[in-house]
């Protein structure tokens, strides 16, 4: 029996396609494992989940409020930091 190079050459191209599809069977059999347990972690928690939904629109309200307020106390922390630098500059000139 004989064999050519290229015989040689399919059968190995043939015998790693065969271990490819049996590694992508496997990621396909974890993934879907995987999507099963997401799905009834979800189901499991629905209720939870809706009441975090649910309070997600206060939470964006409270965060608004909180940033305009920040804003505002920048804002009158740099005025009182640029009247205070006018004033010192006031001083230094009288002397």
């Amino acid at each position: 029996m004989e064999f050519r190079i290229w015989e040689l050459g399919i059968v190995m191209i043939g015998l790693g396609f065969l271990i490819v599809c049996i590694n992508l069977a496997f990621t396909i059999k974890n993934v879907d494992n995987t999507v099963k347990k997401v799905e009834l972690l979800v189901d499991d928690n629905l209720s939870e989940i809706g009441q975090i939904i649910g309070s997600v629109a206060g939470i964006t309200t409270s965060v608004d409020t909180i940033v305009g307020s920040a804003t505002k106390i920048v804002g009158l922390v740099s005025s009182a930091k640029i009247i205070s630098s006018l004033g010192k500059n006031k001083d230094s000139r009288r002397d």
